[in-house]
């Protein structure tokens, strides 16, 4: 069964456009579903406005079914503006078009009249909104805390960003379209623009992205006001498929969290009137792979309970998913209460500020007001996000800390009491675990938090550290952690972020090494030093040395380390016990493994490629993205028989006599296909290459790969050639047309 999700937020959008003040809609962009309550009025505490109200019309069932639900409504907004002008009401403005919701001025004589119309479901005070996210950013105490979340990536699941916004500073730097609702994606699936709203009824993307991390002044910020920002759209103006909201969890474990450093996730989503996906283990498998692999998850807890409580929805409620539910300020007594609208119950963690929240709406220069959990759980995202930027202590930490808060507010309906976050508190009860002296460490593996004992990488391998990586251009104290492999031919630059989860400051040198992989990398004479960069790292801080790396070796595969030298100790790169031994023992030492290529091929193939063995008797073809090949894809086809591990964000074709063909999207620096065995080595084995762009859905093939079994010991140009179970092949390529000859692909 396909279940739909909504945006979970309460009522409307007070839309300010600066120089035009108006009133817009952007309420229930999740598909209705009459089997569960809709999201209610947003609750504002003080004064109504005279002669204001706020109308949800009454549908009429049969009209639905006749004319479909849209049309169905507007009919129904048609009969009570009719109703309410001939009563002396001035003409209603649409709030919200697919759930009905209105705005009308109603005189006092037709108001009674009005509020008990057979035209009307709901009938609501108006109230003025004054609160926003400049209060909201100082009750959870983030404007106390030194972490904002530089060179962090929160990701925000939703209706998708407008990427443009002046709020966000450029700092959507990642996107992609997974579904993207009953409308479809706007385009490419990946890359700039993939996660574009669509044109009407998709603003909460963009709100929820500017509570998480959006910036325009001291005053007026989000959660991780310096962090990065990824935006993957998988609902549409009418909601969107649970689905296509698994596979973005597993879009970012698979794709993201290698290229960049995905501090939290946030889904201001969720499936209403429907308990069973609390306990769907397919969903749950997806959430927790990512958890465990060092990455946040936040949803908001849903807004169903304005009639009545209900119990925190979908995927709020799974167990690997902080589940943050809505707060707001009392007037009369300056204490915070929970939403009425808020769902509550066993799953429930937090609570934040969630009811007239002002951020960004499409529009370049929209800000707007809206209230629902769905700009709760956003806070609370963008907050951890800031505290994992630097220091990084243990997401367990984090989450303890957060729920230690020792501000406590009571849920009357069912008696309990929550904590609302408090990241002050936070701050000063993950410091106390560090204690007073400095604490440094360089990550071997995203579970890493400084252990000596080697244990953090059971099942993990020692040389992917996510704290050391290459950059071609010199941006790496921007994209943190976003790793590219290095390019011959041109400067590149290493970075290593050094952490400190102690109560002192140290001062040290970070030192790089490299070496050509190999199996006799464990003797410290296989390793020549780089350079050297002096750090002060902060108590409870980070901090990132950057070297530049100008004399690189020859193409291919290759080892680097990074060494944390404390200012008054000697220079002492020792690997006694073997390379992988030294790692995980010494958190001073981490190892990244590499690939140099060369993208200055003189060949107008949109991707070059080459080969090269890995894990033991395993082959890794791996393809080279030129600049011009953004949005492109690669279609390779493997005769019969040929085993490859395949990876999870392939999109398998076809399987037949000829072979198996997958789809693989081209990112930056090189995609790897591991584990290539040939069914026969005694045979060539030929892998067809083609190419499919946003301009055309036909493929075109650009080359052929073969590889053929050496009968003599492998000479000349290293790079053709591959070893597997102890045979040697060598590898040409080239396009149809050359007959497989040896191209300027592989140079």
């Amino acid at each position: 069964m396909r279940s739909y999700l909504r945006c979970v937020v309460a009522l409307g959008v007070w839309w300010t456009c600066i120089g035009s003040p108006a009133l817009a809609s952007g309420i229930g962009q999740g598909k209705p579903d009459p089997t569960s309550p809709q999201p209610q009025a947003m609750r504002v505490l003080g004064a109504p406005i005279p002669f204001q109200y706020i109308v949800r019309v009454a549908v009429d069932p049969r009209d639905s079914e006749t004319l479909g639900d849209l049309n169905a409504t507007t009919l129904a907004i048609r009969r009570f503006s009719d109703e309410a002008m001939a009563s002396g009401a001035k003409q209603p403005e649409v709030l919200d078009p697919v759930l009905g919701y209105l705005g009308v001025e109603i005189p006092d004589a037709a108001v009674a009249a009005l509020r008990g119309s057979k035209n009307v479901q709901e009938f609501f005070e108006d109230f003025p909104v004054v609160a926003n996210l400049s209060a909201a950013v100082p009750a959870v105490k983030l404007d106390r805390i030194p972490y904002t979340g530089s060179g962090g990536l929160v990701v925000v699941i939703d209706s998708g960003v407008e990427r443009t916004h002046p709020f966000f500073g450029g700092r959507v730097i990642e996107e992609a379209c997974i579904g993207g609702g009953p409308e479809g994606c706007p385009g490419p699936r990946e890359g700039p623009g993939a996660a574009a709203p669509c044109a009407t009824g998709c603003e909460h993307g963009t709100h929820v992205a500017g509570i998480a991390a959006g910036f325009q002044s001291a005053a007026f910020r989000g959660g991780a006001p310096t962090s990065n920002i990824g935006a993957i759209r998988v609902l549409g103006r009418l909601g969107g498929d649970t689905r296509d909201t698994v596979k973005a969890i597993e879009y970012i474990r698979d794709v993201w969290a290698h290229r960049d450093y995905v501090t939290a996730v946030n889904l201001s989503l969720g499936v209403n009137g429907d308990d069973s996906y609390c306990a769907r283990n397919d969903s749950l498998t997806a959430f927790q792979s990512l958890r465990d692999a060092g990455v946040a998850i936040v949803a908001a807890s849903s807004n169903e309970s304005q009639a009545g409580l209900k119990p925190v929805r979908w995927p709020a409620c799974l167990a690997p998913v902080i589940a943050v539910g809505s707060v707001v300020r009392n007037n009369a007594t300056g204490a915070y209460d929970v939403s009425g609208f808020s769902n509550a119950g066993p799953a429930l963690d937090v609570l934040a500020p969630g009811e007239n929240i002002n951020s960004s709406l499409p529009g370049r220069v929209s800000y707007g007001l809206m209230s629902g959990t769905s700009m709760a759980s956003p806070l609370v995202a963008g907050g951890i996000a800031a505290l994992r930027s630097e220091a990084d202590w243990p997401l367990a930490s984090i989450e303890a800390a957060l729920k230690a808060s020792p501000t406590r507010i009571r849920d009357p309906r069912n008696g309990v009491t929550y904590p609302m976050v408090d990241f002050a508190d936070a701050v000063i009860r993950l410091r106390q675990q560090g204690g007073p002296a400095a604490k440094i460490f360089i990550k071997d593996n995203l579970r890493d938090v400084g252990g000596t004992d080697g244990s953090h990488l059971a099942g993990s391998p020692a040389w992917e550290s996510p704290d050391i990586w290459v950059r071609n251009q010199q941006d790496g104290l921007q994209r943190l952690h976003a790793h590219q492999n290095p390019e011959f031919g041109t400067p590149n630059f290493l970075y290593a972020q050094v952490r400190n989860s102690g109560g002192a400051a140290q001062r040290g040198r970070l030192v790089f090494f490299q070496s050509r992989a190999s199996t006799v990398t464990d003797s410290t004479t296989d390793w020549l030093r780089v350079g050297d960069k002096h750090l002060d790292v902060p108590a409870y801080g980070a901090g990132v040395g950057e070297v530049a790396w100008l004399n690189l070796p020859r193409v291919g595969h290759y080892c680097l380390l990074a060494l944390w030298v404390p200012d008054g100790q000697p220079e002492n790169l020792n690997l006694s016990g073997g390379l992988s031994a030294a790692v995980s023992k010494n958190p001073y030492l981490v190892w990244k493994n590499v690939d140099i290529v060369d993208v200055r091929s003189k060949s107008d193939f949109l991707a070059s490629l080459s080969i090269s063995a890995k894990n033991g008797d395993t082959v890794a073809i791996e393809f080279v993205r030129r600049p011009e090949a953004e949005g492109y894809g690669i279609v390779l086809t493997f005769p019969p028989n040929t085993q490859f591990n395949h990876h999870p964000s392939w999109k398998v074709l076809g399987a037949n006599s000829d072979g198996m063909s997958i789809y693989i999207p081209i990112s930056t620096g090189v995609l790897y296909i591991p584990g290539v065995r040939p069914a026969d080595p005694s045979k060539p084995m030929e892998v067809r290459m083609r190419t499919t762009g946003p301009d055309s859905d036909s493929f075109a093939e650009v080359a052929t790969m073969r590889l053929m079994q050496l009968k003599g010991p492998p000479e000349g140009d290293v790079r053709r050639k591959v070893t597997m179970g102890g045979v040697t092949y060598l590898l040409s390529a080239g396009r149809p047309e050359q007959g497989g000859a040896i191209a300027s692909a592989l140079q």
